[in-house]
């Protein structure tokens, strides 16, 4: 499958860019499900590689709700399942 930003939440599934340096995503939450091991990882980064979520499946899938609006957003790695990504709105960079 590939990530769908037609939608919000936006649902990730593939390493990429979501959004470039042009851009801020207001993100109001993020959701990692569907892991298939324990220990399984999602990794979200800024436009430059800054960690702005790292969510490791443990038990029942995390629901991380801490706002933040970085710069670009990037999905760097995925070991399985989906992240879904709720984004109310996005900013462009002056």
């Amino acid at each position: 499958m590939a990530n769908d930003l037609t939608i919000n939440p936006h649902i990730l599934d593939t390493a990429g860019t979501i959004y470039d340096a042009t851009k801020r995503p207001r993100i109001s939450g993020v959701v990692y499900v569907g892991a298939i091991a324990a220990g399984h990882k999602a990794v979200l980064t800024d436009i430059n590689d800054k960690v702005v979520y790292e969510l490791i499946a443990n038990g029942p899938d995390p629901v991380i709700a801490i706002p933040t609006q970085p710069l670009g957003l990037k999905l760097q790695s995925i070991s399985s399942g989906k992240v879904y990504v709720y984004v109310p709105a996005v900013d462009g960079v002056v």
